[in-house]
């Protein structure tokens, strides 16, 4: 699945992992919290994404991911004929 929307909650403490793992979208400036660049187009970063999420001390790095272009979930047709 492909990742299309980042973002970091309030709880991030700018322990600098976001942009050590993944700096093509995370940036932290001296005395400020992490933020996500804007603009940055995330087809081939999503498990540079993961990994940084995962790595947080503090949980604060969320992502969306795209759930197969938003199609519809398979019909179960395994319980008989719908006659």
């Amino acid at each position: 699945m492909t990742i299309k929307r980042v973002w970091i909650e309030e709880s991030c403490i700018s322990c600098g992992l976001s942009e050590n793992n993944c700096p093509e979208v995370f940036k932290v400036e001296a005395g400020e919290y992490a933020k996500v660049k804007e603009g940055v187009d995330y087809s081939g970063l999503e498990e540079k994404i993961k990994i940084a999420a995962e790595s947080c001390p503090v949980k604060a790095i969320k992502y969306e991911e795209d759930d197969q272009n938003n199609a519809p979930p398979p019909i179960n047709r395994s319980m008989g004929d719908w006659d």
